[in-house]
């Protein structure tokens, strides 16, 4: 989808659909872009409206300078996103720095006195107050991207490895995390999920714990197979997240507690459930006092 001026927008697969049961708008990882989340609408079904978003200097707006500050990238999606923030139930959903995008466009959100999200997942990425080690400085050298490459190289031919043009992309995405300082301010309001690998190196599981403070309401952190990557393994994850799309009366239930049978579960019979055994190897749902 371009912008009234021709150049490429935030929504290169097209317009989100009107009145979906929830949209999912979805941030990508440093040196990625929207096409990470381009397999995703083949698992959410017709009720969720995926939305990959595509900031600036990948994809079709790989001409378009990226963004280096991250008041600056947040403001300039918020603008993208106003206009489809029309009463339907809306979530956000982050990988590696895109979670640490999707928090703060969280916050920007409630600061402008729009529509909050229903849900906030973040994926992969250290709670906002953390800082992530090594980077002490405002931007990152070459040697600092090899490390982190290295550590994002887990033995999986399908973990992304920025080569070639990607490269400078992934510096300056890198330099925008190196940038931000996380402003104090009042937690957030809604269900927040922390997604994480358990054999994660740059995210160890238990930093995941950290972002418990970032909201009043329900808070889950959920452990995957594997590392930081692969990114296509969390679908079904965060699909099950979002059904139904507001927290029902179960949302906040003890972990190993079977939810109650509801119409519609029945209806879906033993499927889903497979295929959450089938997402995770563990799961442990904390709540925002304490663990639960």
């Amino acid at each position: 989808m371009t912008t009234t001026d021709g150049t490429p927008g935030w929504f290169p697969c097209g317009p989100p659909r009107p009145a979906p049961g929830v949209r999912l708008f979805c941030l990508p990882y440093a040196g990625g872009g929207a096409s990470a989340y381009r397999d995703w609408p083949e698992v959410f079904g017709p009720e969720i409206d995926v939305v990959p978003l595509q900031p600036p200097g990948r994809g079709e707006r790989r001409d378009q300078p990226p963004h280096r500050d991250m008041a600056e990238l947040v403001s300039d999606a918020a603008e993208a996103l106003v206009p489809w923030l029309d009463g339907a139930p809306y979530a956000l959903f982050g990988h590696s720095m895109g979670a640490l995008v999707a928090y703060e466009l969280a916050c920007h959100l409630r600061e402008r006195g729009t529509a909050a999200p229903e849900q906030l997942i973040v994926s992969s990425h250290r709670a906002p107050q953390a800082r992530w080690p090594g980077y002490t400085d405002d931007a990152v050298s070459e040697e600092q991207a090899e490390e982190m490459l290295r550590l994002f190289a887990a033995p999986s031919p399908q973990t992304p490895r920025p080569v070639g043009p990607v490269r400078p992309l992934l510096l300056s995405d890198l330099t925008l995390c190196a940038r931000y300082r996380h402003r104090a301010r009042d937690p957030l309001a809604m269900p927040l999920t922390a997604l994480g690998g358990a054999d994660d190196p740059l995210v160890p599981p238990a930093t995941l714990a950290a972002w418990r403070v970032h909201t009043t309401g329900p808070f889950h952190r959920r452990l995957l197979p594997g590392g930081h990557f692969p990114l296509r393994d969390r679908r079904v994850t965060v699909r099950d997240l979002l059904r139904p799309a507001r927290p029902g009366p179960h949302a906040d239930r003890p972990p190993g507690e079977p939810r109650p049978a509801t119409a519609a579960g029945r209806a879906r019979g033993p499927h889903r459930h497979h295929a959450a055994r089938g997402t995770r190897a563990a799961e442990e749902h904390d709540r925002a006092g304490g663990e639960g």
